[in-house]
């Protein structure tokens, strides 16, 4: 790792630590030590690229299909729930069948999906 990115990650640290402290900005600076202005600088740095990251975001439709309610708490909670890398997710449930078929409408047109 290179030193440039060894400093953005320990940053990205005091960033994610001051966010769960609770704590202002000046305080979460004097108790550890790090300068409020620099601190500043790394909270506006991950704002602007989360911003554009959101831009250039994945969107996409995953369809399951469970065989209860039970079945389906138990597959978002290991899916995403427990899942770090999921940041956030949207569910749409149907308990009838409202939809027989795998095309799904989008900008470019109808696609179709495929099975596994």
């Amino acid at each position: 790792m290179s030193e440039q990115s060894e400093r953005a990650a320990r940053w990205r640290e005091h960033v994610e630590r001051w966010r769960r402290s609770g704590q202002t900005q000046s305080a979460y600076c004097a108790e550890h030590g790090v300068s409020k202005k620099s601190l500043g600088y790394w909270i506006r740095q991950w704002r602007q690229g989360a911003a554009q990251r959101s831009d250039r975001a994945l969107t996409f439709v995953l369809v399951f299909l469970v065989k209860d309610m039970e079945q389906y708490t138990i597959l978002t909670r290991e899916l995403f729930f427990e899942n770090n890398n999921v940041k956030r997710f949207r569910t749409l449930v149907s308990m009838s069948n409202v939809k027989l078929g795998f095309e799904v409408p989008s900008e470019g047109g109808t696609r179709r999906g495929r099975s596994c």
